[in-house]
Order: C-alpha cells, then structure tokens, then sequence
C-alpha cells in the first residue's frame, strides 16, 4: 500500500519561483515540480535495511536545509512512502524505526540519506538505516548460584541516553563460555549450575550485535553429618561431609575456639573431633575445598557425664 503527500504550493512561494516586477519570467511560466518515493521492506520481506523485527512503523521526515517539510507515518503492512510535487533541489531524508503502529516511542533505528529532487522524475530514496542500541543493561551484573539452581538473566537493550529499546524476544541471543560450568537458556537467560567454578555468560543482540559479559560463579553443595552434636569431655566425634557438585569432594576442619577440641581429617573426606575436658559450647568448621566460600558450621555441646549426643 502507498500513502502520498502532495505538497500545497503557497501564492507566495509561487510568485517567488515566477518572479515579480521587472526581473520575471514571463508570465504563465510553468512550475515543474519533482516526487519522492521512500519504500520500506518489513523484516522477511527481503533486504530489510535493518529495520527492526520488532518494529511496526516507520517515520521518515523530509527536510530541506533546516526546515522540515513534512513527515509521514509508515505502519505495517504499509511500505512505500510518495512525497508529491516537490520544488526541485537537495534535500534530506530521515527514516525511524518504532515499537509503535504511529512512529512514537523510542525509537529502535535511524538513518538518513541526501537526495535530489529533478524536475519531472520521480526519485526513489534507499535509506540503511542503523541500530540506535549501543549497549545493553543486564540484571543481574553479576551472578553466583549453587549448583543445581537455576536463576534468569533479564537484558535490554539501550540507546545513547539509556533509554530502553524494545527488541523481539528472540533477539537476544545468551551463551555460556563453558556449559560444563554453567549452562544457559538462550532465549530466556535462564542460567543453569552444572559444576563449581566460574564461567562467563554473554548475552548478544542480534540486530545491532552489541554485546555483554555477566561473570558467574557456581558454588558446590556442602551437608555435614552430624549437623549438631553434645560429647562427654574428651569423647569423640566422627564429622562426614558431602560435597555435591564438585570435582573436588574433600573438605578442610577447623575448631573455631581456641581450646576447643582437636580435629583430626581422613584424606579430607571425614574427620574424628575430640572434645577439650573442659565443657562448653564450641564449634567445628567445615569448608570445601573445591570453593572456600563454601562452609558449614558444626555447633558442640561439651557436658561433663553426658553421653554422646548425634543430633541430625
């Protein structure tokens, strides 16, 4: 479909083309004028010029020097654009991209191109228009996770004044830098710990192919049993952890108070606690070797003439 604007030649501007008094043509001159055409090919259509997917109309502004003089609206299915009868000469042409059906909003692409209008021709105007985004905002920036758990990634997409860009949903494409450490979705962003350790999650808008970095991190699962405990003075107590999520399974054990106890570690896998002759409360740590942010800590009660006491 075609929309046209024909162009009202005011008396003023046509007296000024004819000339008036003595430095005049001759009276009865004819004016010729000149038509644009601007045509737009929607996405799968052909070469789009980069128009946006996710775009629905198209404003294409015609100025001359600094002065503006007209603008006309393009919406989809809509995609030819004609401009009639123009004063010959140089002028402007500016096409938008929008998310809207009316040519608001923030605007998606843009681009401009000179051309010259010729009398009695019609002139077809080709425009490449380009991505307004120049960056894109990802919640959150950064990103730990334990293994087993799933959190979601959101981008979006910016312009120079951070104004967000709507963009389809399928055109931001994320990808892990290594799926055996973190695996993501890569329409959603859902990311996905596989194994401890850390890996980069990139998120890429096809359009623009701007792109950006998210760090991960996935921590392995730490359990201990027992998660509590009360020993005799000078009783003993076996500590087992588990590690899940991990190349490395052992862990590292540590009393927390000083004469509190000793701890003695099996290749990193168990370890015997022995408790001080002295009651009290005291605390065993046990932290994974695979990711020492990784810790759990054991509470032990030790109280003369009890017996030993597992507490799960």
């Amino acid at each position: 479909m075609r929309h046209k604007i024909t162009k009202a030649i005011g008396w003023m501007a046509l007296a000024a083309l004819m000339g008036c008094g003595g430095g005049g043509g001759p009276a009865g001159s004819r004016i010729s004028y000149g038509d644009l055409a601007v045509a737009v090919h929607w996405p799968g259509e052909g070469d789009s010029r980069l128009v946006p997917a996710a775009a629905q109309s198209i404003k294409i502004t015609l100025m001359q020097g600094l002065d503006v003089v007209d603008t006309l609206v393009i919406s989809r299915p809509d995609s030819v654009a004609e401009f009639d009868e123009l004063f010959p000469g140089l002028y402007t042409v500016t096409a938008e991209a929008f998310p809207t059906n009316d040519g608001t909003g923030i605007a998606q692409a843009i681009g401009t191109v000179p051309v010259t209008i010729q009398p009695d021709q019609l002139t077809n105007a080709a425009i490449t228009m380009l991505s307004t985004i120049v960056g894109l905002g990802l919640t959150p920036s950064s990103l730990t996770i334990n293994f087993g758990d799933i959190q979601g990634l959101l981008a979006g997409a910016l312009d120079t004044l951070g104004n967000l860009v709507l963009t389809p949903l399928e055109g931001i494409l994320f990808t892990s830098n290594n799926p055996l450490i973190a695996t993501v979705n890569p329409i959603t962003g859902s990311v996905t710990g596989i194994l401890a350790g850390s890996t980069t999650i990139t998120a890429t808008e096809l359009e623009s192919g701007i792109s950006q970095n998210v760090p991960v991190t996935v921590r392995p699962l730490l359990s201990v049993l027992p998660s509590s405990a009360t020993v005799s003075p000078l009783g003993t107590l076996l500590i087992t952890p588990t590690v899940l999520g991990a190349l490395d399974l052992t862990c590292s054990f540590q009393v927390l108070q000083g004469g509190g106890g000793t701890v003695i570690s099996v290749l990193g896998l168990t370890a015997t606690y022995t408790a001080p002759l002295t009651p009290g409360n005291y605390t065993v740590r046990v932290r994974s070797n695979a990711d020492p942010t990784v810790y759990v800590d054991v509470p032990i009660r030790v109280a003369t003439g009890s017996l030993f006491l597992n507490i799960n």
